[in-house]
């Protein structure tokens, strides 16, 4: 028992150190993970999308006016329910606890800033935190178009 609960400490204090947060700045960011690449793809239009490698975690950051909106995570073992709690408690106020929507199959924080979070789609060894609000404000923003075709 003494020895499961170590390696529980161990996981639990190497994951918040090691894992961005939704809404930090970029300069917050590359004090977190150093210098990151900027990803071959590009998740919301209008922003800009980093990716970095911090310990077993592979991290990608859309930054959207220098903040950080949604954050996409996968860890080189799998993406277990374990991990997922631990991502959503250092993604917590403390006063603004998540809960899971069954009808919408993901996790909801309200507060000053909604977030949601969910496996990525078709991609069960991926999971998203993001800023519902500035995410839907970028899309309705830049709305594709076939105009010129």
């Amino acid at each position: 028992m003494k020895h499961r609960t170590a390696i529980v400490a161990t996981f639990v204090l190497s994951a918040s150190f090691a894992l961005a947060r939704v809404g930090e700045t970029q300069k917050e960011i590359a004090a977190r993970y150093g210098d990151g690449k900027k990803a071959d793809t590009q998740r919301l239009a209008g922003t800009v999308t980093y990716a970095y490698k911090k310990e077993d975690f592979y991290v990608e950051v859309v930054i959207l006016k220098g903040r950080s909106v949604l954050e996409l995570y996968a860890h080189t073992k799998g993406m277990t329910d374990d991990i997922i709690k631990e991502l959503l408690t250092i993604n917590s106020t403390g006063l603004t606890p998540w809960h899971f929507a069954r009808k919408t199959g993901r996790w909801e924080r309200q507060g000053t800033t909604k977030l949601v979070a969910y496996r990525w789609p078709n991609h069960p060894d991926f999971f998203c935190i993001k800023d519902l609000d500035a995410c839907e404000a970028a899309e309705k923003q830049n709305k594709p178009s076939a105009v010129g075709l």
